[in-house]
């Protein structure tokens, strides 16, 4: 389960990362600024996930060691 978790949170931060170069390529033209909006919401979505699996990642462990 934890190397699941592992996974994911390595996924969304490759994915956030990528995004955000990617924005930061994209913003440098004025016409993409819709696409780098885009960009710009899905790495901040992709970051919150992250951090929310982090956190119940936490608390599932600390139920396991309970059990």
């Amino acid at each position: 389960m934890d190397r699941a978790l592992d996974g994911v949170d390595t996924a969304l931060i490759s994915a956030g990362m990528g995004m955000g170069i990617g924005g930061v390529g994209l913003l440098s033209t004025i016409i993409a600024f819709p696409i780098v909006l885009g960009l710009e919401i899905a790495t901040l979505t992709c970051g919150a996930v992250g951090v929310a699996g982090k956190y119940v990642a936490r608390r599932l462990a600390v139920k396991a060691k309970k059990t």
